[in-house]
Protein backbone atom coordinates (compact mmCIF):
# COMPACT_ATOMS: atom_id res chain seq x y z
CA UNK A 1 0.00 0.00 0.00
CA UNK A 2 2.93 2.33 0.75
CA UNK A 3 2.28 6.04 0.76
CA UNK A 4 -1.52 6.12 0.62
CA UNK A 5 -3.09 9.11 2.28
CA UNK A 6 -6.30 8.87 4.25
CA UNK A 7 -7.91 10.83 1.43
CA UNK A 8 -6.79 8.34 -1.22
CA UNK A 9 -7.98 5.38 0.85
CA UNK A 10 -11.34 7.03 1.49
CA UNK A 11 -11.74 7.75 -2.22
CA UNK A 12 -10.83 4.17 -3.21
CA UNK A 13 -13.15 2.75 -0.54
CA UNK A 14 -15.94 5.15 -1.54
CA UNK A 15 -16.33 6.54 1.98
CA UNK A 16 -15.82 10.05 3.32
CA UNK A 17 -12.49 11.09 4.78
CA UNK A 18 -14.37 12.26 7.87
CA UNK A 19 -15.97 8.84 8.41
CA UNK A 20 -12.68 7.03 7.84
CA UNK A 21 -10.89 9.33 10.27
CA UNK A 22 -13.56 8.94 12.97
CA UNK A 23 -13.50 5.17 12.68
CA UNK A 24 -9.71 5.08 12.69
CA UNK A 25 -9.41 7.05 15.93
CA UNK A 26 -12.35 5.31 17.59
CA UNK A 27 -14.88 8.16 17.59
CA UNK A 28 -17.23 5.87 15.64
CA UNK A 29 -17.38 2.09 15.66
CA UNK A 30 -16.02 0.43 12.54
CA UNK A 31 -18.96 -0.99 10.61
CA UNK A 32 -18.72 -4.22 8.63
CA UNK A 33 -19.62 -2.30 5.47
CA UNK A 34 -16.73 0.14 5.86
CA UNK A 35 -14.32 -2.64 6.87
CA UNK A 36 -15.28 -4.53 3.71
CA UNK A 37 -14.93 -1.41 1.54
CA UNK A 38 -11.49 -0.63 2.97
CA UNK A 39 -10.46 -4.23 2.48
CA UNK A 40 -11.53 -4.16 -1.17
CA UNK A 41 -9.68 -0.88 -1.71
CA UNK A 42 -6.51 -2.38 -0.25
CA UNK A 43 -6.88 -5.76 -1.90
CA UNK A 44 -7.23 -7.58 1.44
CA UNK A 45 -10.13 -9.23 3.23
CA UNK A 46 -12.43 -7.65 5.75
CA UNK A 47 -10.91 -10.05 8.32
CA UNK A 48 -7.47 -8.58 7.60
CA UNK A 49 -8.82 -5.07 8.23
CA UNK A 50 -10.25 -6.20 11.57
CA UNK A 51 -7.19 -8.11 12.81
CA UNK A 52 -5.75 -6.63 16.03
CA UNK A 53 -2.53 -4.64 15.61
CA UNK A 54 -0.54 -7.01 17.83
CA UNK A 55 -1.42 -10.00 15.62
CA UNK A 56 -0.56 -8.17 12.40
CA UNK A 57 2.79 -7.06 13.81
CA UNK A 58 3.68 -10.66 14.62
CA UNK A 59 3.13 -12.03 11.12
CA UNK A 60 5.63 -9.76 9.36
CA UNK A 61 3.13 -8.27 6.89
CA UNK A 62 2.49 -4.56 6.56
CA UNK A 63 -1.18 -3.77 6.91
CA UNK A 64 -3.35 -0.76 7.45
CA UNK A 65 -5.35 -1.44 10.55
CA UNK A 66 -8.48 0.23 11.76
CA UNK A 67 -8.64 -0.46 15.46
CA UNK A 68 -12.07 -0.78 17.04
Amino acid sequence: MGGWSQSKLARRANVSVSLLSKEEIGDRPLTPAVAAAVGRALGITMADVLVPASVAADDGQLRVLLVL
